[in-house]
């Protein structure tokens, strides 16, 4: 997204008085932006809550202290995997995992030594362990699912070079709560690690539509795509469901447009699913 359109979509919601949390992805890096750091900034000026998400693969020791000196409120690391099989066969980067998992470790140990600055980021990391479902079976790259201690031993690995990092309480918690979902658990006062089923953008469309169903997500958000589509959630990253085009009129016009209240409307009710929806998998009875 060329910066000056970022810079105007934010104005625009400063406009409507948004001041919640703004998420900087949709299937994207947004640390290979140009400008990231500029629009960050610009956000947290209007008096929003910039959150970044990365893969970590773009975290080397420059962008690093880029996100420290700009007014991001969190970066969530996204890693995915917590082993070197599962990300050989989930990922195709030039990053070999020693590389890649070094470069993580080396962002946080940075971030930690950084936390006496009032601005300085939360770091969190988000840790996907496979899911024990084969749905759709052609899910090659799927790796058996992980144990509580392959998972400790991986977060051990993560955060071994922070000091003072306390993995006794991460433990503690995967030891009651299992690998369900932990939320987030404090690694120390500025970095944290949540863990979670492994997500799989592979799974979010499927191939026979349907014609009721709810959403967990609708109504509670709004994602704007590189080219300015205005879509219903972040997981439609190439704008199936989109109710608009900021190129062509405000976003306050989109938001206000009788079309998007009656297709929500029809949708909460249960009357009509979004034809841009129907694939989604993300739906559950209703």
């Amino acid at each position: 997204m060329d910066r000056e359109a970022a810079f105007e979509l934010i104005d625009q919601l400063q406009g409507l008085g948004f001041r919640k949390t703004i998420y900087f992805h949709v299937l994207g890096e947004p640390l290979l932006h140009p400008h990231v750091f500029p629009i960050v900034d610009r956000a947290a000026e209007a008096g929003m809550v910039p959150v970044l998400f990365t893969n970590g693969g773009a975290l080397t020791e420059d962008v690093v202290r880029g996100i420290l000196a700009c007014k991001a409120a969190e970066v969530s690391i996204s890693m995915q995997t917590v082993s070197r099989q599962s990300c050989e066969m989930l990922r195709t980067t030039p990053l070999e995992y020693a590389s890649y998992l070094g470069q993580i470790q080396r962002a946080l140990a940075l971030a930690e030594s950084h936390k006496t600055q009032q601005r300085s980021p939360r770091f969190r990391v988000s840790v996907g362990v496979n899911q024990d479902d084969s749905d759709p079976p052609e899910d090659g790259h799927v790796v058996e699912q992980e144990s509580v201690e392959d998972v400790k031993r991986s977060i051990s690995a993560i955060f071994g070079q922070v000091k003072g990092a306390d993995l006794a309480r991460v433990r503690r918690a995967l030891d009651a709560d299992g690998i369900a979902g932990t939320g987030c658990l404090p690694v120390t006062d500025r970095l944290a690690v949540s863990v979670r089923p492994v997500g799989n953008w592979r799974r979010m469309w499927g191939d026979t539509p349907v014609s009721s169903g709810c959403c967990p997500h609708f109504g509670k958000e709004l994602a704007v795509l590189s080219n300015g589509w205005v879509t219903l959630c972040h997981f439609d990253y190439d704008g199936r469901a989109r109710v608009g085009d900021t190129s062509e009129r405000p976003l306050s016009q989109i938001v206000a447009s009788p079309q998007l209240r009656q297709m929500s409307e029809d949708f909460l009710s249960g009357k009509s699913v979004p034809k841009g929806c129907r694939y989604c998998r993300a739906l559950v009875d209703a």
